[in-house]
């Protein structure tokens, strides 16, 4: 009765995680990532707070602007009524994009220019004659070099985004990227802006994880290699880490938990905690097995589960508090991160505990390798020395110290791409060549009707005047 009981147990929790693994497939493409500024600072930050008045009252839009560059190669210069032309059409075509509120770039910005038959309103480039291009626009600061650079060769066009959705943010980039080279082709077409870098450092979270699944997978496999000599605890291993890595992520897909930089690092953490979970369990039933050799296996399974199931526990809560002891931080991103590594090592230890009666009751029993059994002599070694070693600790602990202080603290926006990676070169450019990709917001605020004074205005003239001299202004 008894071991019918255990194989009817098995059975029902093989089928429950298998089951709910197949399930996480389907809703983990729900997974989200999420890369913003905002995600550095607390809520209550003041500049946060001010930021958002700022918005609310002018109306800005809390996307940032995809911005896409063409540079003409050789010694040309965009100032040619064709090119202009081109670029004109493409402004417009970016500008009715599903996602897109509105589109600019030099040959649409529009401007008032004076002449014999009055004021001319509308596109600025299209009320000049072609040979004074170059003189309205380089004396303009709204338009040089923000829409183009000082040498004339490259042409920012900037699409002012909705709110979208991670996938909706590749679509537009895609979309953006092949539109513009196609109506383009005799300049090299480059993405930036932040919505570009938001995409990019969402695929790259993507591939961390599957690198990081993959290597957790290599280095459990080297070290369970190491300690048995047969291959059930391998497959016990892989089946485990394979749907506590799936339901994991499932369950922050359904919970509305995206997955920023640092959660990158959850699948190696689910890894590491399941395989250690197992090895432990595993070399305690060897020495149930070592103790008892004429025992009967389901009875060592249970005995071994039962036995383990406080220590284990107790190892998974102590990592759990761990993690979240992070919540007390402010900083956003820290404390999502506490919270859903939490989470992971909990959701871990239900699949590994549930999971290791079935499989370990199915398979072939493990068999420990004979150094499993032997004598830990180099913690001998260690205790006779320990003064020695307490010392070199401390001393390369002091070094390590020193040496953290000159650690960089820099929160560029994109340092989180690899250094030759195509956006990062892009938005370098931009910042180089076109003035900037990240405003400062400067509201100034003053009586009723001050701004209708000619002369408050031409203070406000100088103001700008002297933040445009201010080194890192573009």
């Amino acid at each position: 009765m008894f071991k019918i009981n255990v194989k009817s147990i098995s059975i029902f929790s093989l089928i429950l995680f298998i089951s709910l693994s197949f399930l996480s497939l389907f809703l983990i493409p729900g997974l989200q990532t999420h890369y913003s500024l905002r995600q550095f600072l607390p809520v209550d930050n003041q500049l946060l707070q001010r930021d958002e008045k700022v918005r609310q009252l002018f109306q800005i839009s809390e996307a940032q602007p995809f911005i896409v560059t063409a540079k003409i190669p050789n010694n040309e210069t965009w100032f040619n009524k064709k090119r202009i032309t081109d670029l004109q059409h493409l402004t417009e075509v970016v500008g009715n994009f599903p996602g897109v509120i509105n589109s600019t770039s030099i040959a649409t910005v529009q401007g008032a220019v004076s002449s014999k038959e009055g004021l001319n309103i509308g596109p600025l480039l299209q009320s000049l004659p072609i040979a004074r291009w170059e003189q309205e626009v380089i004396s303009n600061p709204l338009l040089s070099p923000s829409l183009i650079s000082r040498d004339l060769k490259t042409v920012s066009l900037m699409a002012n985004i909705k709110s979208l959705p991670t996938h909706e943010l590749q679509a537009l980039r895609e979309n953006l990227e092949v539109t513009a080279k196609a109506t383009l082709p005799f300049a090299h077409i480059e993405i930036g802006g932040t919505p570009a870098v938001q995409t990019d450092v969402g695929h790259l979270l993507k591939t961390e994880v599957r690198n990081f699944v993959l290597l957790g997978f290599l280095a459990c496999f080297v070290v369970l290699a190491l300690v048995f000599s047969n291959w059930s605890p391998l497959l016990i291993a892989f089946i485990i880490i394979l749907c506590a890595n799936l339901i994991v992520l499932a369950v922050f897909a359904v919970a509305g938990y995206p997955f920023s930089v640092l959660s990158s690092t959850i699948p190696i953490l689910t890894t590491v905690d399941s395989v250690s979970l197992i090895i432990h369990t595993l070399l305690r039933f060897a020495e149930e097995r070592k103790a008892a050799p004429l025992a009967n296996q389901a009875d060592l399974v249970v005995s071994s589960l039962r036995k383990m199931l406080r220590p284990n526990m107790i190892a998974s809560i102590t990592t759990l508090i761990g993690f979240l002891s992070l919540l007390s931080v402010k900083v956003p991103l820290i404390r999502d991160y506490g919270l859903t590594a939490a989470m992971a090592i909990a959701i871990g230890w239900i699949v590994t505990t549930g999971m290791m009666l079935p499989l370990m009751y199915f398979l072939k029993e493990p068999k420990a390798r004979s150094w499993a059994w032997s004598k830990a002599r180099w913690g001998l070694y260690l205790f006779r020395r320990a003064g020695v070693w307490a010392v070199l600790i401390i001393v390369v602990s002091l070094g390590l110290a020193v040496k953290g202080q000159r650690l960089s603290w820099s929160a560029k926006l994109f340092d989180d791409l690899p250094t030759n990676h195509q956006v990062r070169l892009s938005t370098e450019a931009i910042d180089r060549d076109l003035g900037g990709m990240i405003p400062v917001d400067i509201a100034i605020k003053g009586k009723e009707d001050q701004w209708s004074s000619p002369h408050e205005l031409e203070r406000l003239n100088i103001l700008i005047e002297d933040l445009r001299k201010i080194p890192g202004v573009g």
